[in-house]
């Protein structure tokens, strides 16, 4: 049985251009390598969003145009239980766009964000909704999007990311909890009080100047 998500016969592996004016599959991987850096990622961008039609009854007749060419059969079926149709797909199919198709969407984790722009109900009645609505894109529309965007402009666009000594620097600077001290064996409850206000005194000295330091632990 056929289906939409068979590659497009007039695109390479990834759908990006070879010529028209934009990088190359290979330059493009090469211009992200040059401009890799530990803290950035580079992602290719697919510029196809003056391609996408303009209202929904052109992007239906133009799906199933390009459906019948191949003699495909468009059949959407269901998401966590919702009924998908020609215009949630012609919703998300410009959101997707606008982050410059499926692949750039993946590299930037931007799915979550699309499905909650594309259906806001479904993301509160379900779990991995996200994951549901990537996969339906990739089996009825992605595609369409290689013979959508073929010959497009494709750019290297570079975002920023959290490393791990940016994350240790949010750490350092969150108040640290105040340790409770275990209560020792054989401690009756005054005793264990007595315990745990020395243990929060301690904790205390720790943000004080060494001066003042000494002279709380002289008056102990």
């Amino acid at each position: 049985e056929n289906s939409t998500s068979e590659a497009d016969s007039d695109t390479d592996d990834e759908g990006y251009a070879a010529d028209g004016g934009g990088l190359g599959r290979l330059a493009a991987a090469a211009a992200a390598a040059a401009a890799s850096q530990d803290d950035k990622v580079d992602v290719v961008w697919k510029d196809y969003t003056a391609r996408v039609p303009a209202t929904e009854a052109a992007f239906v007749s133009d799906l199933q145009r390009y459906a019948g060419e191949r003699g495909l059969e468009i059949k959407l079926g269901t998401l966590a239980k919702h009924e998908v149709t020609l215009s949630d797909c012609y919703a998300l199919f410009k959101l997707v766009a606008a982050k410059g198709g499926c692949r750039a969407a993946e590299k930037i984790k931007a799915w979550t964000g699309i499905a909650r722009a594309w259906n806001p109900k479904l993301m509160g009645q379900a779990k991995n909704v996200p994951a549901g609505v990537r996969a339906t894109y990739e089996r009825h529309l992605l595609a369409y999007e290689n013979h959508v965007s073929h010959g497009c402009q494709v750019i290297v666009k570079t975002f920023k990311t959290s490393t791990s000594s940016q994350k240790q620097q949010q750490a350092q600077q969150q108040p640290a909890k105040p340790m409770r001290a275990k209560p020792e064996p054989g401690l009756d409850a005054k005793q264990q009080q007595q315990q745990q206000q020395q243990q929060q005194r301690r904790v205390k000295l720790e943000a004080q100047p060494v001066q003042v330091k000494q002279e709380a632990r002289d008056r102990e």
